[in-house]
């Protein structure tokens, strides 16, 4: 009798990705009473879904209706830095960041024994269009940039790279302890930028591009309207379809409530026309979309 209870003990719970799941009344741990049993559980509870968190997934995002995949948290600060917005871009070989107009740079980075600051011209596709340079900060020497994005500490980075727009670029001539930063061939860039535009201002960038640059450090994996980063630890043992029907969950609602979510677009991609219908739209009678849109 008393091997029969603790045979019944041992078989009472089950391991799960969210922790173990209790058997029910006329059911054991190893063999379930009926098909209906051996069916994963739907995760109901809405809190529930909110606070699951895999330990092995670094960074998640969701796609919003211009196609783009976006981060709906805006705690994510590069070495210190804070960025509100961050897009996913495979396509992208290095980070860019908005250049930090309001808060400006922290007073480390303008030490030139540590960094280096160099100004690079951007390359287009359109050859008579004006061209924003961009600023690379790289490391002398010490430890590389730390990445946090979703309060979630990241892999590090080795060089951080800002878009410069008109604002920023004069901001880089006319302050004198970041003018310091650069040599004359990066000064005569910013001139020449400035004077191509005659007179005409360009847009400064507002969030953060995740480039190759970060994505070569991690396994990242995208599904229908679902992208995640896991750590290059995780072992494969918990079912990775699972692991994104979890976030799928957890995206609905923080997308919803994250303002200007699907109004993020990267300032360098083709304007699309028409929006992408998601996962998460509930399907009305009114709907004019046929079929649809796999672009």
């Amino acid at each position: 009798m008393s091997t029969n209870n603790q045979g019944n003990q041992n078989c009472g719970s089950r391991p799960s990705l969210s922790g173990y799941v209790h058997a029910r009344a006329g059911e054991t741990g190893d063999i379930p009473s009926s098909p209906e049993s051996r069916r994963p559980r739907r995760l109901n509870n809405d809190h529930a879904s909110a606070a699951y968190d895999h330990p092995d997934v670094l960074c998640f995002a969701a796609r919003n209706r211009r196609g783009r995949f976006c981060t709906p948290r805006n705690t994510n600060e590069f070495a210190g830095l804070h960025v509100d917005n961050v897009l996913f871009d495979s396509g992208c070989s290095t980070l860019l960041l908005p250049f930090p107009l309001a808060t400006g740079f922290p007073t480390i980075f303008l030490e030139t024994a540590r960094y280096q600051w160099i100004v690079s011209s951007s390359r287009g596709t359109d050859p008579e269009a004006v061209h924003s340079p961009v600023l690379k900060i790289k490391i002398r020497i010490g430890r590389r940039f730390t990445c946090t994005l979703a309060d979630k500490q990241q892999p590090v980075l080795t060089m951080l790279r800002f878009q410069l727009g008109s604002q920023a670029a004069n901001k880089l001539l006319n302050t004198p302890n970041l003018r310091e930063m650069l040599d004359d061939n990066c000064v005569t860039k910013l001139n020449n930028f400035i004077t191509q535009l005659g007179g005409r201002s360009t847009p400064e960038r507002t969030y953060a591009l995740l480039s190759q640059s970060y994505l070569s450090q991690v396994m990242y994996c995208q599904m229908d309207d679902v992208a995640i980063a896991l750590s290059k630890d995780f072992d494969g043992n918990d079912n990775i379809i699972e692991i994104m029907g979890r976030y799928h969950q957890k995206l609905e609602p923080m997308v919803n409530a994250f303002e200007g979510f699907h109004d993020l677009e990267d300032d360098g991609g083709e304007d699309e026309e028409e929006d992408y219908r998601l996962s998460w739209d509930l399907a009305t009678s009114v709907d004019k979309i046929d079929e649809a849109d796999y672009r």
